[in-house]
């Protein structure tokens, strides 16, 4: 089955171009084409679209009104603004309706790789009610201390770029969120951005305080389930502390050392959409306690899907870094990535699973640690190390 993309633009040479820049994938692709915000709507109440294209500044309906229609009114459509405007106030106001951000000029691969890297992941969500839940999500619930902290820092003078990336990388959503609009084709940058540090240096206060404003990110959602939202907080927070130490014990590069500390941050980010759904945790509990089965079964069984998975989906639909994407889908089943080199995606499964411990016969194991994956990659001989690593980092952390 063909993907259906529709494009929509006021300035018919540009229709003309995409036309022909994207001919050679009429066999893969099904491409619709509209002229204003009002017709768009008219298609998509007509036919199934996948992803929409939209130009930002038109006539009477501008893009961003456009895409927030299509994200109430049709949520699994993935939502991708493609300008020639680099009103920053703009973006930011669009950064709650848009999956991904594209400048004009774009060139054909450009444009072909975001789409298809953005519709990639869909078949890893099967149930499409909560394929349609992820798209529709624009905000992840946040700590409120940490929006305070940060809007208090904003104000002083010398605020130090440095302290507000720390600040933002305590939290999984402003971490996604900030990586999503640095990442972004309107900054133009030639290095993709993997942590809030970097992000917070290239975006600027200014900046930062505009996505405090517009995209209230840092605000919590409700009704979500406060004593699993707290501990889920812990382990990602712990798991982000390990993964940067271990990290450093692998890479000289830093940055690679900082990829590694937003990956371990980020890797369970599929489980703050499926904490909205009601009773989540009950019916995973249950399932668990029935059948004997593992997490990620119960979840498999219920959804079709897993939270790594769904994170995936979300950070791929957000363009956030591939190398990010590879931990969030693979960090539980390693096995299943054909990596040959050691990545940030070995340091958050090795400091996951060195949270989980089970004693036979006087001896420690690690059920979740995958040591033939470890093996491949000539590890094993690290592994008392990294042990180490964890047992001082927990017995002295207190979140």
């Amino acid at each position: 089955m063909k993907t259906t993309i529709l494009f929509v633009d006021d300035d018919q040479n540009i229709i003309h171009g995409l036309k022909r820049m994207l001919y050679t994938k009429r066999r893969e692709w099904k491409l619709l084409f509209a002229s204003n915000g009002n017709e768009a709507i008219n298609i998509i109440s007509e036919q199934h679209v996948d992803i929409i294209v939209s130009d930002m500044r038109m006539p009477k309906m501008n893009g961003i009104e456009l895409l927030n229609y299509i994200k109430v009114h049709y949520p699994h459509i993935i939502r991708i603004i493609l300008s020639g405007y680099s009103d920053k106030e703009m973006i930011l106001r669009s950064a709650t309706t848009v999956h991904q951000f594209l400048a004009k000029p774009c060139d054909a691969d450009t444009l072909i790789q975001t789409i298809n890297k953005a519709y990639s992941l869909h078949k890893l969500i099967k149930n499409e009610n909560l394929a349609k839940k992820i798209s529709g999500m624009a905000r992840l619930p946040s700590l409120p201390s940490l929006y305070y902290k940060i809007e208090e820092r904003m104000q002083c003078n010398n605020v130090s770029l440095k302290e507000i990336g720390d600040l933002i990388a305590q939290d999984v959503a402003m971490t996604a969120k900030v990586l999503q609009l640095v990442n972004s084709a309107f900054f133009c940058l030639r290095k993709r951005v993997t942590s809030p540090q970097q992000a917070a240096i290239i975006l600027g206060v200014n900046t930062l305080k505009m996505l405090v404003l517009y995209v209230h990110v840092f605000k919590s959602l409700k009704d979500l389930p406060q004593p699993y939202f707290d501990n889920f907080v812990k382990h990602s927070v712990t798991i982000s502390k390990l993964s940067k130490e271990i990290a450093r014990t692998e890479f000289k590069d830093s940055h690679l050392v900082d990829e590694a500390c937003t990956a371990g941050l980020l890797h369970d980010i599929g489980k703050l959409i499926l904490m909205q759904v009601p009773e989540y945790y009950n019916n995973i509990e249950k399932l668990v306690y029935k059948k004997g089965c593992s997490y990620t079964e119960a979840e498999y069984e219920i959804f079709q899907t897993t939270h790594a998975e769904v994170g995936a989906y979300l950070l791929g639909q957000w363009g956030i870094p591939d190398s990010i994407i590879e931990v969030s889908a693979y960090h539980n089943h390693v096995s299943n990535f054909k990596g040959t080199k050691v990545s940030s995606l070995t340091i958050v499964h090795v400091a996951n699973g060195l949270l989980t411990k089970k004693s036979i016969s006087n001896q420690i194991t690690y059920p979740k640690i995958d040591m033939d994956y470890l093996e491949s990659l000539n590890l094993i001989d690290k592994f008392n190390d990294w042990e180490s690593i964890a047992n001082n980092l927990i017995n002295n952390f207190e979140l």
